[in-house]
């Protein structure tokens, strides 16, 4: 998934790895947002 800048800025996004794609998708377009 790539989510690496996800798990830097939450801790809790290395769970949602696990746990279910939809909510790292969701924080990865917030991250994106931010970052653009």
């Amino acid at each position: 998934v790539g989510c690496g800048i996800c798990a830097a800025v939450c801790p809790r996004g290395v769970l949602k790895l696990e746990n279910g794609s939809v909510d790292i998708d969701k924080r990865t377009d917030e991250l994106k947002g931010l970052l653009l």
